[in-house]
């Protein structure tokens, strides 16, 4: 989904930065779930930090696609929510 041309996006009608937001607040999750043992650490939000900063730079590669600091600033809150949502959860301590 992230190197498909813009019209080729099945999600078009969802706000851009709110799905950056929710797949990266998903993707967390699904890293926590991989390392259960370790708690929601600094390395997993900075591993997904630079996947998301990856992803802009293959946009940028593909010529219709562009690179977006928005993009990658709304990914960074998605991962703060999850984070804010964990700590909420009893028993992450």
């Amino acid at each position: 989904m992230s190197v498909i041309p813009s019209e080729a996006d099945p999600t078009a009608l969802i706000n851009d930065k709110l799905k950056h937001a929710i797949t990266f607040m998903v993707l967390f999750a699904l890293f926590d779930l991989a390392w259960p043992k370790q708690p929601a650490a600094w390395w997993k939000l900075l591993c997904l930090l630079a996947f998301g900063g990856l992803i802009e730079v293959c946009q940028k590669m593909t010529g219709y696609r562009s690179f977006s600091i928005g993009d990658i600033l709304a990914d960074g809150a998605g991962l703060l929510g999850y984070l804010g949502l964990w700590v909420l959860y009893p028993g992450n301590y």
